[in-house]
């Protein structure tokens, strides 16, 4: 007979993402899966519209969590938290309603139901948390198709009909990520302005979306004036499963570490990312496959300082208090435009 399984998603789309392929695992295990929704980023909409692997859910923010805790006391064999999800509050709240608590973080606490583990040095956030499960599980054995997602609503938006007709190629563009709170990980304004200028002129047949949340459209509105190709700046403009049948799409992504990104990677659409102060051994995917993901980024001697417990912290014990952000401003458009082009000769389009 089959476990129950508690799995919590506690930030956004990219972890949400990073969770499929121990989702599966868990799956073909014969478990079932009860998802735990603490996070105001994903919702059961978007979980249901991209056939997200689970068999029942309860979101924390919509219910009491005392209630919760009474009517779910120790239902749970086992539950799972993944870096994001292991803070001291989700640990806390685990050890009443599971059994047993495996966490990926370094000892906040001592219960006696949880075992902490740590990441091992340059292995991917994927297969980190297929370990959660699978203490024995290998990197070598991971694939990037482990990732797959499909749409529940598998039509294909007007924008992108329309673009196509014009005999244009789709590109979602997002030149911000994090909601904006992660300096770390933006790039620029002015540098994408740039770039896109660029691409477009040596691409014309391109056809860039702009896409990202409420909380970046004055970074949308700023690029926006600064382009001459063709473009739809659609920042703020979508619901979150608008934004995702929009990218599902799309043929290409450039963009930032971001929920985007791995969602693209989902889709199995080629991207090309520029990554910032995150080690792209963590969340990137250009050692999977690096004819269709590519990843720019700066190795400077502090780099880098944003990921899980192994980051560098000879300059700076937190990403957002770094003085310079030198490991993105010197990432310049004309490298990045070089890049490019090697890059977009090698994927199929």
């Amino acid at each position: 007979m089959g476990k129950k399984i508690a799995i919590f998603l506690s930030a956004g789309i990219g972890d949400a993402v990073l969770m499929i392929p121990l989702l599966k695992k868990i799956k073909s295990n014969g478990h079932k899966i009860h998802i735990i929704l603490d996070t105001i980023f994903i919702n059961k909409e978007f979980l249901e519209f991209n056939n997200y692997i689970y068999d029942e859910l309860t979101d924390l923010h919509q219910i009491k969590v005392g209630n919760f805790i009474c009517n779910n006391f120790q239902r749970f064999d086992q539950a799972f938290l993944d870096y994001s999800s292991s803070s001291v509050k989700n640990v806390f709240l685990s050890t009443f309603i599971s059994k047993r608590v495996i966490a990926m973080r370094k000892k906040h606490i001592f219960f006696p139901n949880v075992t902490y583990r740590n990441e091992k040095y340059e292995t991917h956030a994927a297969v980190l948390n297929i370990q959660l499960f699978d203490k024995e599980y290998k990197g070598s054995d991971f694939d990037i198709s482990q990732l797959k997602l499909t749409l529940k609503n598998d039509f294909k938006p007007d924008i992108i009909r329309n673009i196509e007709t014009d005999g244009k190629i789709p590109v979602v563009i997002q030149a911000s990520s994090a909601n904006m709170k992660a300096p770390y990980k933006n790039w620029p304004v002015e540098n994408w302005i740039s770039l896109i200028n660029k691409i477009s002129l040596d691409f014309p047949h391109l056809f860039f979306i702009l896409m990202g949340d409420e909380n970046e459209i004055s970074i949308g509105k700023q690029i926006e004036n600064g382009l001459k190709g063709s473009f739809i700046n659609l920042i703020g403009k979508t619901e979150l499963t608008e934004m995702c049948n929009i990218l599902y799409f799309s043929k290409l992504y450039v963009g930032l570490d971001s929920g985007l990104m791995h969602l693209a990677v989902a889709y199995g659409i080629p991207t090309f990312s520029i990554f910032g102060a995150s080690s792209y051994h963590f969340v990137g995917y250009e050692k999977f496959d690096s004819k269709k993901h590519k990843v720019i980024y700066n190795p400077i001697k502090c780099w880098p300082c944003h990921g899980f417990s192994k980051t560098n912290k000879t300059r700076v014990k937190n990403p957002n208090n770094c003085p310079d952000l030198e490991c993105l401003i010197d990432i310049k458009p004309e490298k990045v435009i070089n890049e490019f082009k090697g890059y977009y000769s090698k994927i199929q389009i």
